[in-house]
């Protein structure tokens, strides 16, 4: 992303990476404007994966004036339940791992088959490659940031009904082979949204911008042009409006966080 010419920001979400570890109830959305205010850049584009969209979404609803697109990949919503049988059946057993001998690795391996395998595929029929490079990042996070979960009240937008009040483009990109949970967050998005666009990646589950990462790099450019470039690698980018220096944040809102470049602190929003 940074190729294109964009000043380009990457932060690990609390509970992420080299971010502090959460300590009590927190709300993502107001740690991403501590961190818009920390770096100076008073309105940006937001482009998230996973928990990262979840994240863009509430902050284009509790910070709107901040917030000038959004670009979603395989999105979550706040305020929507998981149904899939899939995703509910992994869930429990991933809870049921905590406290049980190798039960990190347990949790981990959960992990991979709801997020990188999906209900569609086996894990040898996934690139080896990248399912331990997950595996590798998730266990790391879990070691790190174990102490952290269940701890405080996660504080959201509820988004999922208030989605017609978002008044920015609005691109949203899922994988066929993703949970139905997550296909049908997309399709939300796009029929709730004013003018808001749907793409849909064949041969592609949850990280999409993992696994056809030409895909995640060309698709904002066909859409708004507020929506100028993707961090193909990362899992949340931000671009300025072209009348200031132009600003990016990669998000590592899930157990495979991307590298940091600021960390968001439980005391202080943002921290350099």
């Amino acid at each position: 992303m940074a190729g294109t010419g964009a000043r380009t920001i990457r932060y690990d979400a609390r509970g992420h990476g080299r971010s502090s570890t959460v300590a009590g109830d927190f709300a993502p959305h107001d740690d991403l404007a501590a961190l818009l205010d920390a770096t100076e850049v008073p309105q940006a584009v937001l482009v998230g994966l996973s928990g990262g969209s979840r994240i863009a979404l509430d902050t284009a609803l509790t910070h709107p004036d901040r917030v000038m697109g959004l670009a979603l990949a395989s999105p979550g919503i706040s305020g929507r339940e998981f149904t899939d049988p899939f995703v509910l059946d992994h869930l429990t057993r991933q809870l049921d791992a905590i406290g049980a001998p190798d039960g990190a690795q347990i949790y981990v391996e959960h992990f991979l088959r709801m997020w990188v395998d999906g209900p569609n595929r086996r894990p040898e029929d996934v690139d080896a490659a990248l399912r331990e490079r997950m595996r590798a990042a998730a266990a790391a996070n879990v070691a790190r940031h174990a102490a952290g979960l269940g701890v405080g009240t996660l504080r959201e937008a509820g988004a999922a009904g208030r989605l017609a009040e978002i008044g920015v483009p609005v691109l949203v990109l899922d994988g066929a082979l993703d949970s139905t949970d997550i296909l049908s967050n997309a399709e939300l998005i796009a029929s709730s949204v004013p003018g808001a666009r749907h793409v849909r990646i064949p041969s592609a589950a949850h990280m999409i911008n993992l696994e056809r990462p030409a895909s995640t790099r060309s698709w904002p450019r066909s859409s708004s042009p507020c929506c100028a470039s993707v961090a193909a690698s990362g899992r949340f980018s931000m671009k300025s409006d072209a009348s200031g220096p132009a600003s990016s944040i990669c998000d590592g809102s899930s157990l495979a966080s991307c590298s940091s470049g600021h960390r968001v602190g439980s005391d202080r929003g943002a921290l350099p």
